[in-house]
């Protein structure tokens, strides 16, 4: 009872800022009102929990994506979202469909704020995520993945989320190939204490990835 009426809230909520939003488009700049409602659909989505309350949520993140083409923010959020909760779904062709919009949005954002850490990080983990629902695309996109990942570090050693997929890839990578355990819990310890300085004038920048470095952590110490 409580996830229905949690999700008709939120419809409740979306109508009226779909409205909005689209009053903005055209505009292709973020303007008070779509940053607004970009965080409130961000703060909805980290606490939904029916697929109809996100779908509903990523559909009010792309149309503050679509309203605000000149905002990489908004771009890398509507890729992000679509990236992640591709995961969740069962037909991979939806999957597949989910990640090349996430890829979309986030070349946008790339054309806007090249050479930008949390974009570069990005890209590379969609491309994870393609080698997640189909293995056979690891010998082709593998490489890539960790090259970019790389590259994400070299522009800002102080981004956390780096040093949390780095853990994340070498939690499933041979020690013989420069992973395993050992370097994973390193990086995330790493990771946890770049998230303490992980702060941004922007209250839409990315800050996702706390939580599941505490997590890893805590499976790779129970596991001694």
């Amino acid at each position: 009872m409580k996830k229905i009426i949690y999700s008709i809230i939120t419809a409740l909520l979306l109508v009226g800022t779909y409205q909005e939003v689209a009053a903005q488009a055209g505009n292709n700049v973020p303007s008070e009102k779509t940053r607004r409602f970009l965080l409130r659909y961000i703060s909805f989505m980290d606490t939904a929990t029916t697929a109809e309350t996100k779908a509903n949520l990523l559909k009010g993140i792309e149309m503050v994506a679509n309203s605000s083409k000149s905002d990489w923010v908004s771009q890398y959020h509507a890729s992000f979202q679509n990236a992640v909760l591709s995961i969740e779904k069962k037909d991979t062709a939806e999957a597949s469909k989910m990640l090349n919009k996430a890829e979309e949005y986030i070349k946008t954002a790339n054309s806007i704020q090249p050479n930008e850490s949390e974009i570069v990080l990005l890209r590379a983990m969609i491309n994870g995520m393609r080698i997640g629902q189909n293995p056979s695309l690891g010998a082709i996109l593998g490489p890539d993945v960790m090259k970019g990942y790389a590259e994400a570090k070299k522009l800002n050693a102080e981004n956390p989320r780096v040093y949390l997929v780095f853990a994340e890839s070498y939690m499933h990578m041979p020690e013989e190939a420069g992973g395993g355990m050992k370097v994973a819990k390193a990086n995330l310890e790493i990771a946890l204490k770049k998230y303490e300085n992980d702060k941004h004038e922007d209250p839409a920048w990315p800050t996702w990835g706390k939580d599941r470095a505490l997590k890893l952590l805590a499976e790779i110490d129970s596991k001694k």
